[in-house]
């Protein structure tokens, strides 16, 4: 058992559930190398498997939604993994703090480089 928090690469779904669920080689049992990084828990679906194939190589947007929804489905299906939460975002800061921007995909990662003061009291 382990906990696992996840940040993504990238904005796109595939950055999760190929580092998560994908198998590389589901004829070789067990085999560290042959399951995505994450995958701790040695899933294998094949029918997941050719959904995020085709999803990583179409470039029709609405086809990749389709299928990054059905591959949801699996794995909320198969249950390879337990969704414990997902922690919610608070920050707190004065008003003569300007330049801040809440990045989705960076939940708890503040970008100080565009953050500046103006008109502290």
């Amino acid at each position: 058992m382990s906990i696992l928090y996840w940040y993504p690469d990238y904005a796109d779904p595939d950055d999760y559930f190929s580092n998560m669920y994908y198998c590389y080689d589901e004829s070789a049992p067990l085999n560290v190398g042959s399951y995505a990084f994450y995958n701790w828990g040695f899933y294998s679906n094949s029918t997941l498997n050719a959904i995020l194939d085709e999803a990583k190589e179409t470039t029709d947007f609405n086809r990749r939604v389709e299928l990054y929804r059905r591959a949801q489905r699996i794995v909320v299906e198969d249950a390879p993994a337990i969704f414990l939460y997902d922690e919610p975002e608070l920050l707190t800061y004065r008003s003569w703090v300007k330049g801040y921007y809440f990045n989705p995909c960076y939940v708890g990662c503040i970008d100080f480089y565009t953050i500046y003061v103006e008109g502290r009291p």
